[in-house]
């Protein structure tokens, strides 16, 4: 049975009492990062339709912003190209960056993980200008990855601390801020959302490349798992929400997630990270 809008956690999430939740329905301007993939294209959706049941109207306040890393050729372009029409769609201005992160991490020395990060901040800032909010799709999925990985890492507790709701792009844009209403959500809600509604996204063919540390460290994100069809695999280098998870110095200072705590709303088989494997929507 298709579920009904109003019935959604996607939407319900933007419904809350949270700042990040606020901000998302608000009628003040904002950015929402766009990769075209399931988390971005549900917040997206979220978003148009929150905002609308409130009597905004097209634009709605919002700009869409998409990053082409310049890593994925023709298949960005794709990706790229389904955003356009998708905000066209929506009534949505859309503003595109392309950067050359491979050249970029090879004059900088730094890794292709560091260099898309610096790139992405980069662009968000820019794309802000006078919007000083960025809405990004990050969910619970993406909070525990973190931890798992920052654990793996050795960090220690300022280390493992995990990324706020809303929080400075950085320590030197303390004037933009990143906003994260769907920290409390699974991807599988989001991937639900729009299956229910009958809505497209893109899928990113590097989510099964071994190389990110992500996708080593958790091998049943490369490969999937039986019977998982609501997820998708994503690598650290290409967040799909436009940002990877990577958080901002600001986020440091959030308090460490409670690993018992995260674990314990994981479905059964689930644990250890389980791969994503979803395509579009019918």
């Amino acid at each position: 049975m298709k579920r009904k809008p109003a019935e959604s956690p996607v939407l319900r999430a933007l419904e809350g009492p949270g700042e990040a939740a606020r901000i998302a329905r608000g009628n003040a301007p904002l950015v929402v990062a766009l990769s075209g993939g399931a988390d971005s294209v549900s917040l997206l959706h979220a978003i148009v339709r929150v905002r609308a049941a409130r009597g905004a109207k097209p634009p709605y306040g919002l700009v869409a912003a998409h990053l082409n890393h310049g890593i994925r050729g023709a298949e960005a372009d794709a990706d790229e190209a389904f955003c356009v029409e998708l905000c066209q769609s929506l009534g949505v201005p859309f503003v595109v960056g392309k950067a050359d992160v491979p050249a970029e991490a090879a004059k900088t020395g730094k890794s292709l993980e560091m260099a898309a990060r610096r790139e992405r901040r980069g662009f968000l800032a820019a794309a802000a200008e006078d919007r000083r909010d960025v809405a990004l799709a990050h969910t619970l999925d993406d909070q525990l990855e973190l931890f798992l990985l920052r654990l793996a890492r050795g960090a220690g507790l300022r280390g493992l601390a995990g990324m706020a709701p809303v929080a400075p792009l950085d320590r030197v844009r303390t004037d933009v801020r990143l906003v994260r209403p769907f920290l409390a959500l699974r991807h599988a809600d989001l991937v639900a959302f729009l299956r229910a509604e009958g809505l497209p996204w893109r899928e990113d063919s590097t989510n099964a490349d071994d190389g990110p540390l992500r996708n080593r460290g958790f091998p049943e994100r490369r490969h999937g798992t039986s019977g998982d069809r609501g997820r998708e695999r994503r690598p650290l280098v290409c967040g799909e929400s436009g940002i990877d998870t990577l958080p901002s110095e600001a986020d440091e200072h959030a308090p460490a997630p409670k690993l018992p705590q995260l674990c314990g709303g994981l479905p059964h088989g689930e644990r250890r990270g389980g791969g994503r494997k979803s395509g579009n929507a019918a």
